[in-house]
Parts: structure tokens; sequence; C-alpha cells
């Protein structure tokens, strides 16, 4: 039996309603560049500890059941390299649900008359699943632009130098900020 895509009600009908609701699916975009900001130290130390955290679980969750098959030295081997990959794919797949068509209330409950939640909903899915990874590669980049291993146009650099930093610090009376005036609030000031 062939199925003829073209002029089948059941795939007519949905189309059509697809077409109706243009844009109501969300999207699966690659990304290959990361633009960022240069992060103060403390940030990125902050959030590599919070990595840090984050593979150790993943280790204490994966090793207790590769070591009933594996040699303990293919097991790291095995977890880090899903890891690596895992944290490539969660880089450069980035799915974009639609949020105003995720179903009814917020996407907890199905709407029945059109799929297209029901992708918007997988889309959803996947992004939370990807987003420990995707968490993971933007702290790596970002211990990488810290440590000057990353350059590039794609480091928007806002903060001075180091040594603009220090200069700055040793100014005169004269070149110091102006200093903010305290302005008394009235407990009446809505009433005018």
């Amino acid at each position: 039996m062939f199925l003829d895509f073209e002029h089948d009600s059941y795939y007519y009908d949905d189309r059509r309603r697809y077409g109706r609701f243009e844009g109501a699916r969300g999207q699966i975009e690659l990304n290959s560049t990361y633009v960022t900001k240069r992060k103060p130290a403390w940030l990125v130390l902050l959030k590599l500890c919070g990595l840090a955290i984050m593979i150790a679980v993943g280790f204490a969750i994966a090793w207790p059941i590769l070591i009933q098959t594996f040699h303990p030295l293919q097991c790291a081997g095995l977890i880090a390299g899903a890891m690596c990959i895992y944290t490539g794919i969660a880089f450069f797949v980035r799915p974009e649900p639609n949020p105003d068509n995720m179903g009814f209330l917020g996407g907890v409950v199905n709407d029945p008359f059109q799929r297209s939640d029901d992708y918007n909903r997988g889309l959803w899915n996947m992004h939370c699943t990807l987003g420990p990874g995707r968490y993971a590669a933007e702290t790596l980049l970002d211990a990488c632009v810290l440590l000057g291993i990353a350059k590039g146009e794609e480091i928007l650099d806002d903060a001075p130098a180091p040594a603009a930093v220090w200069e700055n610090a040793v100014m005169s009376e004269a070149e110091a900020p102006p200093k903010l005036e305290t302005v008394m609030l009235k407990a009446n000031r809505f009433e005018e």
C-alpha cells in the first residue's frame, strides 16, 4: 500500500493547520561561535567549582554501572569521553522551542488539537537535557579567555587592562568620581 502524503486528508489537514500557525514551532540552531565578555576571575573560578561538582556527580552516577564490566582505567576513559562528546554536542546544538505553543498551562497539559506543541515540548526537553553540557562548555571557554588561550574578535573586552586599573587606583582627588548625594524619601511621596 502506498501512502500519498500530498493528498492524504490526515496529513493535508495537519499541514494546513501548521500553515495557519506559522512560526508556532521552535527550531534547532547550530552554534559555531561563542561571543562573550571577559568575566572576572572570581566568577570564572566559581563556575569552575560548579563544573567540578557536576563532573564528580557524573562520575559518581556512571562509575558503579561501568565498573561491573570494565577495568577502572577503561571506566574513567569511557566516562571522560562521554562527557566530552556530550559537552561538544551541547555547545553546537541549540534547541529553541516556541514558548507560546507548548500546550495548555505552559506545557503541563497536552493540546489534543495540534501536534506542534508536542514538537515544542520535545525541543524544551532537549534544551533542558543539553543545559548542563552548555554550562560546561561555556565555563571552559570562559576559563580559556581568562587564561589568554582564547583570543579573537568574539571576545568583547569591556574591562580595562590590568595596568589601567592600578593607575586609576592611585588617582588624585581632582580625578576622583563625584560623590552621590543622599536623597531622603518623603513618606507621602505618592499622594502628591
